[in-house]
């Protein structure tokens, strides 16, 4: 700053240096907010990723925790509903068939407090479809009864213990019942190649009828 006849003020030099090192913290301000933000952006496919992954695998592991696991836990009208419990992940149909007390569709009451809820996988597309029938009134189904649970599937597999036996695949009709606990690990991809993946372990405990 020249100070001189009564006259103050900055000279061009001092004002070009001000404005270089205004430029130079707006330039560092700016690049630290977009390194952030572009990172935050990155993260957010995978984050949506996990979120489908953990909200379909709870699906799934509360209508298998809802699996009555008992005649006597049946009404009248279902005496055999224990028994439905049926999985053949080689091929895929059905990934899984049960009778549980929990229902998937939002405003839908079983009539007779279960459904009966099927699993499968799509050939080609590799989409795990879902359906829900009322218990015992079952019908033939067609594609438009079908519900697509999710089009990232990059594998899925359920394993069934019983005692100290693992299992790959189940049938009520010919193990007698429900397994101990049953295993899923399920892989997810997104169109962009991210990944995600998850194992859970569920116990069929429900007690009682719809919840």
């Amino acid at each position: 700053m020249r100070h001189g006849k009564g006259h103050t003020g900055f000279t061009l030099v001092e004002l070009l240096l001000a404005m270089g090192m205004i430029a130079l913290i707006v330039s560092a301000l700016f690049g630290t907010w977009r390194g952030t933000s572009q990172s935050w952006l990155r993260t957010l496919p995978q984050q949506s990723l996990q979120q489908q992954g953990y909200a379909l695998l709870e699906r799934i592991a509360s209508q298998i925790r809802c699996c009555p696991g008992s005649p006597q836990e049946s009404s009248d009208a279902n005496d055999d509903i224990h028994t439905v419990f049926v999985s053949h992940p080689e091929t895929g149909d059905p990934l899984l068939q049960l009778v549980t007390a929990r229902s998937l569709l939002f405003g839908q009451s079983p009539t007779y407090g279960y459904v009966q809820a099927t699993y499968k996988i799509e050939p080609h597309t590799g989409r795990l479809l879902y359906q829900e029938q009322d218990w015992p009134d079952v019908f033939e189904s067609t594609e438009q009864d079908w519900h697509i649970l999710s089009e990232q599937i990059q594998e899925i597999q359920l394993h069934f213990v019983t005692g100290e036996k693992i299992l790959n695949r189940w049938d009520a009709d010919e193990v007698s019942g429900l397994p101990d606990a049953v295993h899923i690990l399920l892989k997810l991809q997104s169109a962009r190649g991210d990944s995600w993946e998850e194992e859970l372990i569920v116990r069929p405990v429900c007690q009682g009828g719809a919840q």
